[in-house]
């Protein structure tokens, strides 16, 4: 016979415990190394997980279960993207961090700049930034550039014919593992999409808001697995990338929850 799922109660108080290892976790980390580029990014999605989990804790405290899976999906999409990045180390987080430049080009685009801080701009733009150009746009001298003819983001794969091309959540989930052939504990479509539906106002996502209370409390039970398991996972790979030695506190406290059916199926 099976369990009935944590309480939000029992979840609650394993999301604090995680929240308080994380901070032991990052207050052990001194990066020395400005070019290291994937533990810089590494311990920043950390730092940002952190936040979004205490978030979500304020808000199922509060009873706000609907915005705290929103939150959750956040979360789950940060840790996408960070271990998305760890599968080319080298490569992947010295383009999240480049990329800025080109946001920063966006935003100062048409308006008044200081001139040491545009002749800067330009020159790491031109420097590092090349790469995110389209293919019509390459041969362009850096004052004739443009913000549209830079890509749309840094997130970008390439294709069998060895060019750069989009790589989209679902894609991006399935090459780090977190969505199943089965639907099993699907991050992907369990939070992923189903938030989404919320977040763009689609019918179904607001009808979930007219769900009985015992429902809306299944959503905060809900937001909590998926903050916990998303700060676990960016956890353990901060872990093990700084051979920190911090594996027997996170399993532990993984294991405890897990027996408390947090891989029983998201609903």
């Amino acid at each position: 016979m099976s369990k009935e799922p944590p309480s939000i109660e029992v979840l609650r108080s394993f999301t604090e415990e995680l929240v308080n290892l994380s901070l032991s976790i990052l207050n052990s980390i001194k990066i020395k190394d400005q070019n290291d580029h994937m533990g810089f990014m590494a311990y920043h999605f950390v730092r940002s997980q952190i936040e979004h989990l205490k978030s979500i804790n304020t808000l199922v405290d509060a009873g706000q279960y609907g915005d705290g899976i929103i939150i959750a999906r956040t979360m789950i999409d940060g840790c996408a993207i960070l271990y998305w990045a760890g599968q080319e180390p080298e490569v992947r987080p010295l383009d999240w961090r480049y990329y800025s430049w080109v946001e920063q080009f966006r935003r100062s685009y048409g308006k008044m700049m200081d001139s040491i801080d545009k002749k800067e701009m330009d020159s790491m733009l031109e420097r590092y930034c090349q790469r995110f150009l389209k293919d019509d746009a390459k041969g362009k001298s850096q004052e004739d550039i443009v913000p549209d003819d830079y890509l749309k983001g840094w997130r970008k794969d390439k294709n069998k014919h060895k060019k750069l091309i989009n790589i989209t959540a679902s894609d991006m989930f399935k090459k780090v593992g977190l969505t199943s052939q089965s639907g099993e504990a699907d991050l992907y479509q369990c939070v992923y999409v189903n938030a989404s539906e919320r977040i763009h106002w689609d019918p179904l996502g607001l009808y979930e808001l007219t769900l009985n209370d015992e429902g809306l409390k299944n959503k905060g039970g809900e937001a909590l697995v998926t903050g916990f398991y998303s700060l676990y996972l960016s956890l353990a790979g901060l872990n093990a990338y700084f051979r920190l030695k911090f594996d027997h506190d996170l399993k532990e406290l993984y294991d405890r929850l897990n027996a408390r059916h947090l891989s029983s199926k998201m609903k």
